[in-house]
């Protein structure tokens, strides 16, 4: 778990907490540990939607331990697809969210916002995003990666692509999409020849993995001698992850959300940042 892995990398102490369901459904949160006068950081997601209560039960079990400070870290932030309106009626669930969670805490740490309105409605709390995508080039290094591709030209999309690329030395690209008919659509690289190539495809969240897998297969037809993919968040619904492996020589995911893929760690970049703020 992140908690676990940070408190490790710090060489600080994992309170103690007790978690439980009541026979109902409702959560139960305590916390063992005295805390008082110290800086604590909870580390707790916005999905799946029970964590959304566990997070406000901790705050007030740590809050009444009086410690000095208490800062959020959300590895994985739920509800952020909805960050405006799109159809009349609507929630904007990112707001509703963030109205949650506003002027509860010191600051609101969050790993790669895949919405950047999201940050705009945590008003009243500093909030810092990092980016994992050189902690998943890291781990690539040594897979002699000629390019990294992202699987959409978004520019969210591409600057992840393009971290990764500085972190490990070599070009970037992303895909287009030429529409053929009314239901198929063909994707090229914009620029980079893949045949023959080592790839890494990278993004922020593999959820069904539907776009992932297309372009995998579009680097297979081009000629890809061989594919790996990483992301921060990997969701991996229904068999996604099956799915990605039979294409791609190997598939990871940080720890932002914990599965049999998570090969990565962001602790360091939150850790680093924490450590600042200590100095």
């Amino acid at each position: 778990m992140l908690s676990e892995h940070l408190a490790a990398e710090a060489g600080w102490e994992l309170a103690s907490t007790e978690l439980k369901r009541f026979p109902d459904g409702e959560s139960y949160v305590r916390v063992v540990s005295p805390l008082e006068k110290k800086d604590v950081v909870i580390v707790s997601a916005t999905f799946p939607d029970s964590n959304i209560i566990e997070t406000l039960l901790l705050h007030d079990a740590v809050v009444r331990r009086k410690p000095n400070s208490v800062r959020l870290l959300v590895p994985y932030y739920g509800y952020q697809r909805q960050d405006k309106l799109f159809k009349e009626g609507e929630s904007v669930s990112a707001e509703v969210i963030a109205g949650i969670l506003d002027n509860r805490f010191d600051e609101i740490l969050t790993v790669d916002l895949h919405a950047e309105g999201v940050s705009k409605y945590i008003r009243n709390t500093k909030t810092k995003n990092f980016v994992a995508s050189p902690q998943i080039a890291k781990y690539f290094r040594k897979r002699k990666i000629d390019t990294v591709i992202s699987p959409d030209g978004g520019l969210r999309a591409v600057e992840y692509a393009k971290i990764a690329a500085k972190e490990i030395g070599c070009d970037y690209d992303y895909f287009l999409k030429e529409r053929i008919d009314s239901t198929n659509v063909k994707l090229y690289p914009k620029k980079v020849d893949v045949k023959d190539k080592t790839v890494l495809i990278v993004d922020d969240i593999i959820a069904t993995g539907s776009s992932m897998i297309a372009a995998m297969k579009r680097l297979k037809e081009l000629g890809a001698k061989r594919i790996f993919a990483g992301c921060t968040h990997g969701l991996f619904t229904g068999n996604a992850l099956p799915k990605l492996r039979e294409l791609a020589d190997e598939v990871i995911s940080t720890d932002t959300i914990e599965t049999e893929a998570s090969a990565v760690s962001v602790a360091p970049l939150i850790l680093e940042h924490l450590l600042e703020l200590r100095a």
